[in-house]
């Protein structure tokens, strides 16, 4: 079966609470209808690639 994967950024503004909360629910690494999740971070990952890809271009 062929593994496919989903990134997902929230926005939010300094001293939030979720993102601590959503960061430790995802450490539990539960299946959840059958998704497991493979990595969490609490930087926009997104922005970072494609700075990078700016910078090699």
């Amino acid at each position: 079966m062929t593994k496919k994967y989903i990134t997902a950024v929230f926005e939010y503004e300094e001293g939030e609470e979720f993102p601590a909360q959503i960061a430790a629910a995802f450490a539990k690494n539960e299946a959840f209808h059958g998704v497991k999740i493979t990595a969490v971070s609490l930087e926009d990952e997104i922005t970072r690639v494609e700075q990078l890809e700016e910078q090699l271009a």
